[in-house]
């Protein structure tokens, strides 16, 4: 290839990179003008057309005639009847053990110490039944025995042992106390009773403020009458009760009973009745009833010789019946008592 020719190929050569090149730069162009902000591929829209004008009116509805509109008296008659109403009649069905009937409960003191057969089996002196307050018990003329001591021998099935009961009356104060002793025991403790009551001698008789009790394995407990707040409180209970003219404490009410006996010995016939308001040591109050059952002789009581029976019927679950025969010799004071298993004999 000669020189010439090599120069016009080399000259064809860079017009067609330029022809490219050139291309290349419009097709560029092109695409940043199409990139655009206020450039739109998208046709013009046409001009938005007036629309027509909407004319609102308000259309005012009239009630019609009521004498127009009624029914008259023949359309009524031919209406048809309106069904019967229906009855919705509950379906009973029968009680099963399964689904006991719920009845409301009520606590109260009493229900709360319901469950003391065990603590009432092993008592050896007369405890009051579990009740509410009732019927406050009439007053009755007493006439308070004096000082004295009596010692009795004690059986309660086949246990035996001895009591001592001392009473002490001085410038209007008084206090009692019971001590029982049961044999056989190695143990002090485990044999030993003790009732303790303390307080004042009043119009009424015997007037106690403070009782105590103490049983193997049970501890003490106590019972206050406070006469200033008219309410009777105790160490076990919680609660409190109204505090009843001429009311009694577990041990006390041996020697309101004989005072009584003692101001009204004409009692000691058929029908004759001593009520007395004792309080327990489980929070419970109600009258006692004694009855007067018989005059009798007993050889076993030392030295007595006619004696009256006063009989306390059992009146609450767990009760017990209380036969109590007082001497008129000794001040109507107790000489023989049988609560229940344990019965109590005066001896020398």
């Amino acid at each position: 290839m000669c020189d010439s020719q090599v120069h016009g190929w080399k000259v064809h050569r860079r017009a067609s990179i330029a022809l490219i090149a050139l291309a290349v730069l419009l097709l560029h162009v092109r695409l940043l003008d199409a990139m655009a902000p206020g450039h739109s591929a998208s046709p013009a829209r046409p001009p938005m057309r007036a629309h027509a004008a909407v004319e609102f009116r308000t259309l005012v509805a009239q009630a019609p005639d009521p004498l127009a509109t009624a029914p008259t008296v023949e359309q009524i008659a031919a209406l048809p009847a309106p069904p019967a109403e229906r009855r919705v009649v509950p379906v009973r069905r029968p009680r099963t053990a399964a689904q006991p009937v719920a009845r409301p409960r009520i606590e109260t003191p009493v229900e709360a110490n319901r469950a003391l057969p065990a603590a009432l089996a092993a008592a050896d002196l007369p405890a009051p039944s579990l009740s509410v307050v009732e019927q406050p018990a009439p007053l009755h003329r007493t006439v308070v025995p004096p000082s004295a001591q009596l010692r009795y021998r004690v059986e309660r099935g086949e246990r035996v042992g001895n009591a001592e009961l001392s009473w002490q009356v001085l410038d209007g104060v008084y206090e009692a106390r019971l001590e029982i002793v049961y044999e056989g025991s190695q143990r002090l403790a485990l044999r030993r009773i003790s009732q303790v009551s303390q307080g004042r001698i009043d119009a009424a008789g015997v007037a106690p403020q403070r009782h105590t009790e103490r049983r193997p394995r049970a501890g003490m407990q106590a019972v206050n009458f406070e006469r200033d707040s008219g309410e009777v409180s105790f160490s076990g209970p919680s609660w409190r009760i109204a505090l009843a003219a001429g009311a009694q404490d577990g041990l006390s009410w041996m020697l309101q009973l004989a005072a009584v006996a003692q101001a009204e010995p004409d009692r000691a016939t058929a029908g004759g009745e001593i009520v007395l308001a004792v309080v327990g040591i489980r929070g419970e109050s109600r009258p006692w009833r004694f009855r007067f059952e018989a005059i009798e002789s007993l050889p076993r009581v030392a030295g007595a010789v006619v004696l009256a029976k006063w009989v306390r019927e059992p009146s609450e679950p767990y009760d017990a019946r209380i036969e109590v025969w007082l001497d008129p010799t000794r001040h109507h004071l107790p000489v023989r008592l049988r609560s229940g298993a344990l019965e109590m004999v005066l001896v020398e």
